[in-house]
């Protein structure tokens, strides 16, 4: 029935896909625009001691805030960050390695062991920004 008129299907497209894309879409528009009227809702009910992207269910989670982290699912999978001067990107808690590497440092690291101190990714450039 999802297959395109063309290869004789009806040309019916996937809704569950399109549904968890535009749940991962509306899941990037509250942490991106956190002074919007339903970021500022869902933060004081769900997260308002962390961001979106570390907001546990809850104990009573409605339907509409269990979906939006079905979708934060699908925004986890490409998210990364850009680096700049690297002052708020932990090394081994958050994405930030370009593919094809995994997007984060394996926590049991030699140079986390060797170094415990560097917790950041500013300590790990140079002043020739290398």
């Amino acid at each position: 029935m999802t297959k395109p008129k063309k290869e004789g299907g009806l040309g019916i497209k996937d809704l569950r896909a399109q549904n968890i894309a535009l749940l991962g879409k509306q899941f990037w528009r509250i942490t991106t625009q956190p002074n919007s009227l339903l970021s500022r809702v869902l933060k004081e009910k769900y997260y308002r001691y962390y961001n979106a992207l570390k907001a546990k269910v809850g104990n009573t989670p409605s339907c509409g805030w269990r979906s939006l982290l079905e979708g934060r699912k699908v925004v986890e999978k490409g998210l990364s960050w850009s680096i700049g001067t690297g002052s708020n990107i932990r090394i081994f808690e958050d994405p930030w390695l370009p593919p094809p590497y995994p997007f984060s440092v394996p926590p049991q690291s030699a140079h986390q062991a060797t170094n415990p101190t560097i917790f950041w990714v500013k300590d790990l450039i140079t002043s020739n920004g290398r």
